[in-house]
């Protein structure tokens, strides 16, 4: 994996907030809260960084906050 300069860890923090609004609304469109978990993992996480939730907005919430979380502490480093 190649290093991300400032600005492309700006455009990549802009996109995944893009990603999210829109997946946000597709989920409200097109899911309604059946009781069942719904397991929501971001692509290049850790193990152990999936979280089961019974509410889906939940746990897309939870999945985009630890993508954000490991976003920011890349941005540290840099």
């Amino acid at each position: 994996m190649t290093a991300l300069t400032k600005p492309q860890l700006d455009q990549l923090t802009d996109q995944l907030r893009a990603n999210r609004q829109a997946l946000r609304q597709e989920v409200r469109e097109e899911l309604e809260n059946s009781g069942e978990q719904h397991r929501i993992a971001i692509l290049n996480a850790e193990p152990g960084d999936k979280q089961a939730n019974e509410d889906v907005y939940v746990a897309v919430r939870d999945a985009f906050d630890a993508a954000k979380r490991r976003l920011e502490d890349y941005a540290r480093q840099l």
